[in-house]
């Protein structure tokens, strides 16, 4: 029954309390709430796939009205002990982030003079070919300030070629042409 029907049949006073019980059942069963949640969702992709947006302002909502909670979950994943601690370590220390780190060490040892010499505030950037490689197109000394908020701003290509692109270039990157 919806909510609207619910109140007219029943009164504003039965919805609240009905909704209460609810709370407190669903407070004493997450593991069947948890459930049903997963099998709603296995059921209505559309639904889902339709509207992420409405998902993620939610989700910004409920971080906002909920801070202790959000920075508890937010640490079950990045600290030691947390629950996917285990599993985030692992692929850090194994496969492609570990490649790319040390590629990104060994250049960063390689350029330190150069860059010291150049540009004290830059950083070095690299042309990753795409996520699911560790293999580069080329290396160049960017600006460092530019380069934390996304925009690349080359002083010096150091080895290879990189790619600069236009804002309206990177908007549609993922969509087809």
């Amino acid at each position: 029954m919806k909510k609207e029907e619910y109140i007219r049949r029943y009164g504003k006073a039965a919805y609240q309390k009905m909704r209460q019980q609810s709370r407190e059942w669903n407070k004493e069963n997450p593991e069947r709430v948890q459930e049903t949640s997963k099998l709603w969702k296995a059921a209505n992709q559309e639904k889902v796939k339709a509207h992420p947006e409405k998902s993620r302002e939610r989700a910004k909502l409920w971080a906002v009205a909920n801070p202790d909670k959000d920075k508890a979950r937010q640490r079950e994943g990045t600290h030691k002990g947390g629950k996917y601690y285990a599993q985030r370590r692992q692929h850090q220390m194994n496969g492609i982030p570990h490649e790319k780190e040390l590629i990104r060490s060994k250049h960063a040892n390689l350029y330190r003079a150069y860059k010291r010499l150049i540009a004290q505030e830059s950083q070095i950037h690299h042309g990753w070919l795409n996520d699911g490689t560790s293999n580069y197109r080329g290396v160049a000394l960017v600006e460092k300030n530019q380069h934390q908020h996304g925009y690349i701003d080359v002083i010096q290509i150091l080895e290879g070629e990189i790619t600069l692109f236009t804002e309206a270039e990177i908007r549609n990157r993922g969509q087809a042409v």
